[in-house]
């Protein structure tokens, strides 16, 4: 390791980050420097030591505590940024007057540092650090089913009696009330599940009147499958309705109700129109949150080529949205081989999302969101393997293939 002057100590020193689930053929040299006081030489030394790479890069502070850590494009410039006068009043700030020791590891491109930096903070749980933490944020699935009366809800895990599964997405009070909102609209039930269903098509052993168990019948807000007020056709309709809004599959719906609300504001009910607005936004939202995650989960496997800073083509392999492995791009046959062999273990894997994995679900979507022209390199799996294929048929002798 690398400390400020050359200067070695017999002191406690950090450990280091650790070894990554996603490095792909080397391990990258972790580097670290002691903090000066003057400004002035701690940018000399910066500029001296520290790569102008994608990287992550942490602070350690007195007590040899890894209290932060952050990723960058550049980590010459980033590390550099935290000495500038204009850094004074802000969290930056904070963070360095507490650090004695830097630390940084380069990465081959910033979606490795990326990803590398939500490892770490899993891993450390730096207190400076708010994204990324374990448990900071709930999610969930959102769910449609539990027969007899199918609705919509939000559980932590697909359980018994769920039709289909949507997520994971955002588990807050927002989702909460898009939900809501979609059982609402949609006229499906939300009642406990004590509540017995009784369809009008089904029949009964006594013909005894049966009464809502709710108001959200009288204020046509539910079909009441609890009180034989609906056949179980109708009310399944409605529940076909809804998926289709869910998955996207069927969008009309929201197109009604905005032209609705648009009609309601010229007519200037006010009133109305709010009350549409607020019903579109929530569903808009709750579709939102599905189809971030349905875009990078729907297929089964895809390879997301990159190149280093160098140039060098390397391939990250996404299992349903996970990061699952990273291989140099094949250029040759025996690369070639490596990375069919690859495609075809992690293609044999079951989908699989447990809680850490989610995380990272989440920010490969997001990476995608935000640079929608990404989304070009990305190849499903039999795009990946037909260039293994060429490859491979290229490098096999003349007679071989003549015959």
């Amino acid at each position: 390791m690398l400390r400020y002057g050359g200067e070695e100590t017999g002191e406690r020193l950090f450990p280091g980050f650790g070894p990554s689930r996603f490095k792909a053929v080397r391990k990258a040299r972790t580097q670290q420097i002691r903090k000066r006081r003057l400004r002035r030489s701690m940018r000399r030394v910066l500029r001296e030591h520290c790569p102008a790479a994608p990287g992550v890069y942490g602070m350690i502070d007195a007590d040899d505590q890894l209290i932060y850590v952050g990723k960058a494009k550049s980590l010459r410039h980033r590390l550099l940024s935290y000495f500038q006068a204009s850094a004074a009043e802000s969290k930056a700030h904070v963070i360095i007057t507490q650090t004695v020791r830097l630390i940084w590891e380069p990465a081959h491109h910033e979606f490795d540092a990326l990803v590398r930096e939500l490892e770490l903070i899993r891993r450390w749980r730096p207190r400076f650090n708010v994204e990324g933490l374990p448990g900071r944020r709930q999610r969930a699935y959102l769910c449609l089913g539990r027969a007899p009366g199918a609705y919509a809800y939000l559980a932590t895990r697909p359980g018994a009696g769920v039709q289909h599964a949507y997520g994971p997405v955002s588990a807050g009070a927002k989702m909460q009330r898009a939900v809501e909102r979609l059982n609402t609209f949609f006229k499906l039930r939300d009642c406990p599940e004590r509540v017995s269903m009784h369809f009008a098509d089904q029949r009964q052993l006594f013909d005894a009147a049966l009464d809502p168990q709710c108001l959200r019948y009288a204020l046509g807000t539910c079909l009441g499958p609890c009180a034989a007020l609906c056949t179980s056709r109708e009310y399944g309709r409605a529940v076909e309705r809804a998926r289709k809004l869910i998955d996207g599959s069927d969008l009309r719906t929201v197109a009604t109700l905005e032209r609705e609300m648009r009609a309601a504001a010229e007519r200037r009910q006010f009133e109305r129109a709010a009350m549409l607005r607020d019903l579109v936004n929530d569903l808009q939202f709750l579709r939102g949150q599905v189809d971030r995650i349905q875009r990078i989960r729907r297929p089964g496997c895809l390879v997301y080529a990159l190149a280093d800073h160098r140039g060098r083509g390397r391939w990250f392999v996404l299992h349903h949205g996970y990061p699952a492995q990273v291989c140099l791009a094949p250029q040759n046959a025996e690369r070639a081989r490596r990375c069919e062999a690859l495609l075809d273990a992690i293609d044999e894997q079951p989908e699989s999302t447990p809680e850490e994995q989610l995380s990272f679900m989440l920010l490969v979507a997001s990476w995608f969101r935000r640079r929608p022209v990404e989304l070009e390199r990305l190849m499903s799996l039999d795009e990946a393997r037909a260039v293994c294929t060429r490859l491979l048929e290229s490098e096999e002798p003349s007679s071989t293939r003549a015959d």
